[in-house]
């Protein structure tokens, strides 16, 4: 396949489709712009830049970059309300450089610049307004910036953060100092400006400990316990309660950050919110001591057996001295419960005294399955007919079955009536039907009362396998 060049973008051929990006896993051969080859170790992906990213359709063009070769301006002003957030850090997190500089404004869902977790390096070979490698403002919901660990190096040119007015100052002279360039704050250059950022937030932060109540821990529900607010020295009317924020995570890790995959839009914040009001549940341990705040988490997003992250932060309204406090990370699990039921997919006579049953695993295991128990009983066509009221039908082309069958508290009693099967023909009134076939294409017409003698060998072997199975229970232990 030859490539094609269509401006400076040129197509090459890779797994069967001409692209001008190579796909995931190759880089375009310095040697041959025409080809991709795979890559040596992690991919190093080169993207056109001089963007504005104002939308995903021009996100999704940047996913797998890893330098942009040009000014990267991002402003999503809408159309965030729908987009996860844990979506953009796939997009954006695998960016380490900006050959030119970097622009983030009007941005309203952003909450912290942490989807940009692998950036390090900023050029500033070409500068917004002549002046800035990097330029923050109008984000109303920005709280904080890059991760801790990232050490972003800026080459030339300035900084600007203006109006994010969730943005403590303190945050931005933390990255200043990081850069290097603390030296640059001052009154006179408005560039950093202390009254047009964090105007509204409390930026007066301390911590408590959160505990996990074990024996308030069930299958759907868990009971969380921390200390109660002192409002003796604030005026009590500004606090309002405590936000109580969790998801589902797949292992405990203890450098996990509440920043991360964040959204000032709560449908697509990977955090669920609970709200506890003050005063509620407020109580003593064995009657004396400090007060604690005892909630319980028990709603449609918690699942059994499911490995949970939960913190809390106060809510407060803003005033002179106010103050905000942000719990630990305690991680807990529910408790199992019964699984959903088994899937029979194939049942098949191998022999006189072998049978072969495939199934398929609980859609929701709720628990750690060990093993199934299978159980089963004979039955001859007398019973069949007598009880069931029905007659079988057999397809001459497979002997398999396609059973659906349930889970049970435990073995079927042996007296105990078998359940009808997929394979009895029954009307809606649970009598037996003449002159009616199974649903698949080719099965003989079925008589009302068979009997041995109406049907061939091969028959009535099909016919016991049927009855042999209707019994088959699978249990938890």
């Amino acid at each position: 396949m030859s490539a094609l060049r269509g401006g400076k973008d040129v197509h090459k051929p890779a797994k069967g489709v001409c692209s001008t990006i190579c796909p995931e896993g190759m880089e375009e051969d310095p040697d041959n712009k025409k080809r991709c080859r795979k890559c040596a170790g992690e991919c190093v992906r080169k993207c056109p830049g001089n963007i504005t990213v104002d939308s995903m359709s021009k996100a999704m063009q940047l996913k797998h970059c890893s330098v942009i070769e040009g000014y990267l301006e991002v402003e999503m002003r809408v159309g965030m309300s729908s987009v996860a957030a844990s979506q953009l850090t796939d997009i954006f997190g695998k960016i380490t450089t900006i050959d030119g500089y970097f622009v983030v404004r009007l941005s309203p869902s952003f909450v912290n610049l942490h989807m940009f977790r692998s950036l390090t390096r900023i050029t500033g070979r070409s500068l917004y307004r002549d002046k800035y490698a990097m330029s923050i403002f109008e984000n109303s919901n920005l709280q904080k910036l890059f991760p801790p660990e990232n050490r972003l190096v800026i080459e030339s040119g300035s900084v600007q953060f203006q109006n994010n007015r969730m943005l403590c100052y303190f945050r931005i002279k933390e990255l200043m100092t990081i850069l290097g360039r603390k030296h640059e704050m001052s009154e006179e250059d408005q560039s950093l400006s202390y009254y047009s950022n964090g105007d509204k937030a409390i930026c007066e932060e301390s911590s408590f400990n959160l505990t996990v109540v074990e024996s308030g821990v069930s299958q759907t529900a868990f009971t969380l316990r921390w200390p109660a607010l002192n409002t003796s020295d604030i005026d009590h009317r500004k606090f309002l309660g405590y936000d109580i924020l969790y998801k589902e995570v797949s292992w405990p890790d203890p450098n996990l950050s509440i920043d991360d995959d964040r959204s000032s839009c709560q449908d697509t914040d990977s955090w669920y919110y609970h709200f506890e009001g003050v005063n509620e549940n407020i109580e003593r341990i064995n009657g004396t001591g400090p007060e604690y705040v005892t909630a319980m988490i028990g709603n449609s997003h918690i699942k059994p057996h499911t490995l949970y992250a939960v913190y809390v932060t106060t809510k407060m309204v803003r005033h002179q001295g106010a103050r905000n406090a942000v719990s630990n990370i305690a991680f807990v699990r529910t408790r199992f419960a019964v699984p959903d039921p088994p899937r029979i997919t194939k049942a098949e006579a191998l022999g006189t005294n072998e049978i072969m049953v495939e199934w398929d695993p609980p859609a929701q295991p709720n628990g750690d399955i060990s093993h199934y128990v299978i159980s089963w009983r004979a039955m001859n066509d007398d019973y069949m007919n007598q009880y069931m009221g029905a007659a079988v039908c057999h397809d001459d082309i497979s002997r398999n079955l396609d059973l659906s069958l349930g889970l049970a508290d435990g073995l079927r009693d042996p007296t105990t009536p078998a359940p009808r099967a997929v394979s009895v023909l029954m009307d809606g009134n649970g009598d037996r039907r003449s002159d009616t076939c199974l649903r698949n294409e080719g099965c003989c017409k079925c008589s009302l009362k068979g009997t041995p003698n109406e049907f061939d060998e091969s028959v009535e072997s099909q016919t016991a396998f049927e009855n042999a199975v209707h019994n088959v229970v699978f249990v938890q232990k």
